[in-house]
């Protein structure tokens, strides 16, 4: 079984998930690849990054690895901004290729916690209008990222 883990990170948090999820499925028997989403015309203040989350305004992606189909799992990572995913998350769930009848799990990192059920929701919306099968969902408070024992609990909950 493979599995793809796609997430974008700024504070490290999204990041820190991606590999605890991709460790669970590793210790599964899983084959895992992990991508970090880059998007070089992010606006440079945390404002201006979530007003264009907020408005649901999508941008460029400095990825080629779109198509899905080879995966049995994909994966989608990321922070909640202004009750959103980052418009690179956004834009590549919508641009990727191969997600009907696939499992995926839809996670996401937060702050205040304001949000987080609309982002992952949002997420959910945009991987059925993509025909996924399975849209599994998992948030952790960035607060509780580095107590790895919760956090894997909570992963071993959601995926199994």
């Amino acid at each position: 079984m493979k599995a793809l883990i796609v997430y974008y990170t700024e504070t490290g948090n999204t990041k820190k998930l991606a590999h605890l999820v991709g460790e669970h499925l590793h210790n599964q028997g899983w084959a895992v690849d992990e991508r970090w989403l880059h998007a070089p015309n992010e606006p440079k203040s945390y404002i201006g990054k979530c007003l264009k989350a907020f408005f649901r305004i999508r941008t460029k992606v400095e990825s080629t690895f779109v198509v899905v189909s080879p995966y049995d799992l994909v994966c989608f990572g990321s922070p909640v901004w202004a009750l959103e995913p980052v418009p690179a998350m956004r834009t590549y769930i919508k641009d990727c290729v191969g997600l009907v009848g696939k499992k995926t799990l839809a996670f996401v990192t937060y702050g205040s916690g304001l949000g987080k059920d609309r982002c992952l929701e949002n997420m959910a919306k945009i991987l059925k209008k993509k025909e996924a099968r399975e849209v599994r969902l998992l948030s952790v408070a960035s607060s509780d990222i580095d107590n790895i024992e919760i956090v894997k609990e909570e992963i071993k909950n959601i995926l199994g």
